[in-house]
């Protein structure tokens, strides 16, 4: 796994350096990545007051947003479930395939490249 920061590489992802990037404003306008493998990752992006994350899921090739804006400490404990390769870590959010966001059928109100 590796996390990430509009491109540029930042090696391992660790609570520390989530923590760090999410909660720093100076982070505003750019994305990071938690790349699991070739084929997954976890992405987000946003003000703090309502992030937008999107995940792809191996199995089946998908690109799913979260269809509403998360909090700060939503998307750190997101993350840390998604590193640790918990089964459960979409469960609090509801996510929505890509295509509903580009066909303007969410209150998203914008949305992020990909890799």
């Amino acid at each position: 796994m590796q996390l990430q920061i509009t491109g540029s590489n930042k090696g391992k992802p660790t609570i520390e350096i989530i923590t760090k990037v999410v909660n720093d404003e100076s982070y505003r306008d750019e994305f990071f990545i938690i790349i699991k493998d070739d084929e997954s990752f976890l992405q987000a992006t946003g003000p703090n007051s309502g992030l937008h994350v999107e995940y792809k899921d191996a199995a089946t090739n998908q690109i799913f947003f979260c269809s509403s804006g998360i909090t700060c400490d939503e998307l750190i404990a997101l993350c840390m479930n998604y590193i640790s390769e918990d089964n459960d870590w979409r469960k609090p959010h509801q996510w929505l395939p890509i295509e509903e966001l580009n066909r303007g059928n969410s209150q998203a109100t914008w949305s992020i490249t990909g890799l």
